[in-house]
């Protein structure tokens, strides 16, 4: 007569559940990064967070946290205290970012700060179709200039710069948010880094339609025109650590503001950059004109 053995289940209930998505293409970031978090009670007891196999980022204790409250997530919610968060990543694929949320989390983290921002600024980083009501459940990282993307998808490259009237003060525009349109939507949307430079990376738009030439011959070129903003608070490093960037809330609030003047030349009256011309399989970068022929290493942008 053989026996059965009966095993016992017992389900953890984590405390801390953290999804990191590509801005560029909403894939989730599950390798290659230092997560960590600490209460902002007490900064100095920072703990790590770890991947697992479902892409997200976990702490399976949350230091600091009672045993009886850790035992009770139906709790949780009630006694939730504010963390600050902060995402490096050591192969320089994405910018890094600091956050500020509530913890001990039931599910997967839900950032605050969503409600007051600008949906319709920040359609690259929602999934497509998404209602009104969709708050997402993971925080954007920015592709670096030096994850250089591929041919497949489309890419804005600039050094964005504040340049004063008559050009003698030039200064790096940190941490500055680029959008590029397409038509009336915005398709995608980028950071730059602390020095000003920026690569903003997305899925090309819907190839546009053939003339009856193009339909015989081919066609040697396929082109979209685009539109690009730049949102510049000109913001810095926070007080507290000279290399962070600034809090999430703090970057993205700049949407709210109006676009900063990117300027198509120096010359004359300084004409606001145009539409831009994408083409298919090459990248577009964008400078601002000298004169002549000779353009700028930078876009400049004219000061607030």
């Amino acid at each position: 007569m053989s026996s059965v053995r009966l095993l016992e289940r017992v389900t953890h209930a984590v405390p801390l559940g953290l999804v990191l998505r590509n801005a560029a293409n909403l894939n989730k970031v599950g390798d290659g990064l230092d997560v960590g978090a600490a209460s902002l009670a007490n900064l100095a007891r920072h703990f790590s967070l770890g991947p697992t196999p479902s892409g997200h980022w976990a702490a399976h204790v949350l230091p600091g946290t009672g045993a009886d409250l850790a035992a009770n997530p139906a709790n949780w919610a009630a006694n939730a205290k504010p963390y600050r968060f902060s995402v490096a990543d050591r192969s320089g694929r994405y910018l890094p970012m600091r956050f500020e949320a509530p913890l001990p989390k039931r599910s997967s983290l839900v950032w605050p700060g969503w409600a007051g921002v600008n949906r319709s600024r920040i359609a690259p980083l929602l999934p497509p179709g998404s209602g009104a009501s969709f708050v997402p459940d993971y925080l954007p990282l920015f592709p670096s200039v030096a994850a250089g993307g591929s041919n497949a998808s489309a890419r804005v490259f600039a050094h964005l710069a504040i340049r004063e009237t008559g050009g003698a003060t030039v200064r790096d525009a940190a941490w500055a948010l680029m959008t590029v349109s397409f038509g009336t939507n915005v398709v995608g949307i980028g950071l730059s880094d602390a020095r000003g430079a920026i690569m903003t990376s997305f899925g090309y738009p819907p190839m546009p339609s053939q003339t009856p030439a193009e339909a015989v011959l081919g066609r040697e070129l396929v082109t979209w025109p685009v539109r690009v903003r730049v949102y510049c608070s000109e913001l810095s490093a926070p007080a507290d650590d000279e290399n962070a960037p600034p809090d999430f809330a703090t970057i993205i609030a700049q949407l709210a503001t109006t676009p900063r003047v990117a300027m198509s030349t120096i010359m004359g009256g300084q004409p606001a950059l145009g539409d831009q011309t994408l083409t298919l399989g090459q990248p577009l970068v964008l400078r601002t004109r000298l004169s002549g022929n000779q353009l700028a290493s930078s876009l400049f942008l004219k000061p607030a």
